[in-house]
């Protein structure tokens, strides 16, 4: 599994210079698309993930269904352990059979400890084997500073993460699981007769909202990894160590407006678009032509737009042969804030031409 990384690109005096301040004692938004940092506080800082850990165990859930393993209409007996727990519930009763959407929808809307704990059971066999792959995903996603102990969140020294990695497994789990991902997006869920809302308060503001997770503990305070989409761009936000749901929520969504306000993403090039052809020397054709690998996409704060340059480098003579794929240059994109560069690779193959074919080139090379 491939790792994600987030790269910080734009510098904390933006931050600074744009006067953003949060109440959140942990917080960090990034853009989705360009996996670029936009604002972050201590967002290195290990603290209690509290019921946002439960994202992982929906995220290994989601890998569960698409490898096959279970399928969503199966229909599972629950634990005395699960009917047993404390905290947030979806109120499953004792040794009741309950499909698995039911209890992926109990986990991510009713943030229910007893859902968390049967979705356990029946991946893993055992709450404590289920941790175990929480934890390997975890160092799959290069959440490096994430630590799981039990699948629900509950407080334990052993249970922590950043609002960083937070970050990582937000975006790994809308990118991973588009097809499951909508669960994040349901306000309520009737379970048992028992109609329970979703406690993410963004969701119920018209701001694009489609997700993800909140969480409380009494040492944590109360925190919340969201996500928006307006128009093609999309923000993660995490915030923690709020005094309310209301304060996580409206710090949330500032944090959201700020990003949205203040920077933009600029599309150099998309992906395999020809950026530009160039004289080959040798060949059996004359030129070639460079695309791109990727976007080249990345964000900038608005007030930085007009500094910005782009430029094109490649090795010269360009000389056969050369094969599709091959590294031919950069695109390099310059503002006042930093340097951003992306490859440019060969479209096509371009043999090396016979002998006569060289001369006619030199020849043509030599009355140009």
């Amino acid at each position: 599994m491939q790792k994600f990384i987030l790269v910080s690109f734009l510098l904390l005096w933006n931050q600074i210079a744009l006067g953003f301040e949060t109440k959140a004692n942990q917080a960090i938004l990034i853009d989705y698309n360009t996996k670029e940092i936009i604002f972050e506080k201590e967002a290195h800082t290990q603290m209690p993930p509290s019921s946002m850990s439960k994202m992982m165990t929906a995220y290994v859930a989601f890998e569960a269904l698409k490898s096959g393993q279970i399928t969503l209409d199966e229909e599972f007996k629950t634990s005395e352990k699960s009917w047993r727990m404390e905290g947030t519930r979806m109120f499953i009763p004792l040794h009741s059979r309950v499909k698995f959407e039911d209890l992926l929808r109990g986990l991510i809307i009713h943030s229910g400890n007893d859902a968390a704990v049967s979705i356990a059971e029946m991946i893993g066999g055992s709450e404590e084997e289920f941790v175990s792959l929480m934890n390997e995903a975890a160092e799959k996603l290069g959440m490096n500073n994430t630590h799981f102990a039990n699948a629900t969140g509950l407080p334990d020294k052993d249970n922590y993460s950043t609002a960083y990695d937070l970050a990582i497994l937000a975006e790994r789990t809308i990118s991973d699981f588009p097809q499951y991902y909508p669960y994040y997006s349901e306000t309520r869920f009737t379970y048992n007769k028992i109609q329970q809302g979703n406690k993410n308060g963004l969701l119920y503001r018209n701001i694009g909202a489609d997700g993800l997770k909140t969480g409380y503990t009494d040492k944590a305070g109360f925190g919340l990894t969201g996500s928006i989409k307006k128009g093609n761009r999309r923000l993660i936000v995490v915030v923690n160590g709020l005094k309310s749901n209301h304060d996580r929520t409206n710090e949330a969504e500032s944090l959201i407006s700020y990003g949205l306000a203040n920077f933009i993403n600029i599309t150099i090039a998309s992906k395999d678009q020809v950026i530009e052809a160039v004289k080959v020397s040798n060949g059996d054709k004359k030129t070639v032509e460079m695309i791109t690998t990727k976007d080249a996409i990345f964000t900038l704060a608005k007030k930085d737009l007009k500094t910005l340059k782009a430029k094109i480098r490649y090795n010269s003579p360009v000389i056969a042969p050369i094969k599709a794929g091959d590294n031919m240059g950069q695109i390099i994109i310059e503002t006042n804030i930093g340097t951003k560069t992306y490859p440019l690779v060969a479209k096509s193959s371009v043999s090396k031409s016979n002998f006569i074919g060289r001369i006619g080139n030199n020849l043509s090379s030599f009355f140009d």
